[in-house]
């Protein structure tokens, strides 16, 4: 009886043995073990696109621009940042079409976007549009024809959905890939 209750004691020890290490194993260490630490370099291209129209018509200085990233970017043969990541901007400039011809003007600056780890990338990256200048064309009617010339306005400056912003990472960031 001693030796049978001693085979069982062992067998019970070995099971819970067994089932603790398959633990460690399925659950516990392939968190720790599959995370690995990549860096980001700073200056790495991230190439980002509009999501919706931006014209001088709807947005003003301040305003947010969403944008997203275009395609992956791949460090180390491992995604750091995915495509379909939101991105932030701002409108730095924004000058509406005017009198005599003169030009919309808009552009923005791009802030961060996120890495596959939820960390915060700053990024360096800006984006320029200029509408149709009429000033040229207001200014010879004007002078020549008619003073209502004066009232032409030139185009409004757009970014239609979809425009490429092409920025770069300022300072390397590590980031966890899986």
């Amino acid at each position: 009886m001693n030796s049978c209750t001693s085979s069982v004691g062992l067998t019970v020890r070995m099971f819970v043995c067994f089932v603790t290490v398959c633990f460690l194993f399925t659950v516990v260490l392939p968190c720790d073990l599959m995370a690995e630490k990549v860096t980001i370099p700073s200056g790495t291209n991230v190439i980002l696109k509009t999501t919706a129209h931006i014209s001088t018509e709807t947005k003003r200085r301040g305003d947010q621009v969403n944008v997203i990233v275009a395609y992956d970017v791949i460090v180390k043969d491992k995604v750091v940042i995915g495509a379909g990541a939101s991105a932030n901007g701002i409108i730095t400039n924004a000058d509406t079409k005017g009198m005599f011809g003169s030009a919309g003007k808009i552009g923005f600056e791009i802030r961060n976007t996120n890495a596959v780890d939820g960390v915060a990338v700053p990024l360096s990256g800006d984006k320029y549009a200029e509408g149709k200048d009429k000033q040229l064309l207001s200014w010879l009617l004007c002078l020549l024809v008619c003073p209502v010339a004066a009232f032409i306005k030139g185009g409004s400056a757009e970014l239609p959905s979809g425009t490429q912003i092409t920025c770069n990472t300022i300072g390397a960031v590590p980031v966890e890939v899986k």
